[in-house]
């Protein structure tokens, strides 16, 4: 069962809340990293047929995780 949920762009305030609260120190390394720089929200990537589909698809996710569709 999952008790908490943590937001991918949020992960390193997310990552310092769990090691409070463990009182454990959590290491989690950046594999693979982009040379792009910046936060990619992937919206340019699709049209905007596709982006309807997937917003219904994941309406759930979106509301839950307060992201705009």
């Amino acid at each position: 069962m999952v008790d908490r949920l943590g937001k991918l762009e949020e992960l390193n305030d997310f990552i310092q809340t769990l090691e409070w609260e463990w009182g454990v120190q959590l290491e989690l390394p950046h594999l693979n990293k982009s040379n792009r720089g910046g936060l990619d929200t992937g919206r340019e990537w699709f049209s905007e047929p596709v982006r309807e589909v997937i917003g219904e698809l994941y309406s759930d996710d979106f509301r839950l995780g307060d992201y705009r569709r």
